[in-house]
């Protein structure tokens, strides 16, 4: 099993994890609570590759198959409120 984990800022921080079927959670106090801030776009990926740009903007990849070959995809996915809600990126600027 990979994760990955990324802090929007002090005590907030964002986790995915590779197992199918899993969303990605977020806490707002260093880790006491979680709670789930992504939906599932289906079960059968799973989310890698957290990471935030600034406190506010951060990106992460859904990815379904073996989204590194040749029959996998991937789906970028962005949050602009410190990973409370997160969406499919649907066109780059």
């Amino acid at each position: 099993m990979r994760g990955a984990i990324d802090s929007a800022s002090g005590a907030t921080a964002v986790v995915a994890n590779d197992l199918p079927g899993s969303p990605l959670i977020r806490t707002v106090d260093s880790g006491a609570t979680w709670s789930t801030v992504a939906p599932l776009p289906d079960e059968s990926g799973t989310w890698s590759i957290v990471g935030f740009t600034t406190p506010d903007v951060g990106d992460a990849f859904w990815e379904t198959g073996p989204a590194t070959g040749l029959t996998g995809t991937a789906q970028l996915w962005r949050t602009t409120d410190g990973g409370a809600a997160w969406a499919p990126v649907t066109a780059l600027p």
